[in-house]
């Protein structure tokens, strides 16, 4: 997995987690896309229990990819109807109280 922390201006934790295998690729369905080519996703590889405690500290989240979402899921951030789809790759993006 890839895990990038993001500090907000105002103190806020915007933590995206991305299966490995999208770092890098575009997807396309129909005027929807996913592009994790940007330095957004561009963050390091890390464990999932690694991703689960990042998650959990979150104020914001931007996930993507089986493996990601399994975590989410996993760790109760997000339920299974917050997942989306677009070219087959689940995402969610939420932001947690």
């Amino acid at each position: 997995m890839i895990l990038k922390n993001h500090k907000l201006d105002d103190g806020r934790l915007l933590v995206v987690v991305i299966d490995k295998s999208l770092k890098g690729t575009k997807h396309q369905d129909g005027e929807k896309q996913l592009d994790f080519t940007g330095d957004f996703y561009d963050g390091e590889e890390c464990l999932p229990e690694d991703a689960g405690d990042s998650l959990r500290n979150a104020n914001m989240i931007n996930i993507a990819g089986k493996e990601a979402v399994r975590i989410a899921l996993e760790e109760g951030i997000v339920l299974q109807e917050d997942i989306k789809m677009i070219a087959g790759i689940p995402y969610a993006q939420a932001v947690l109280t």
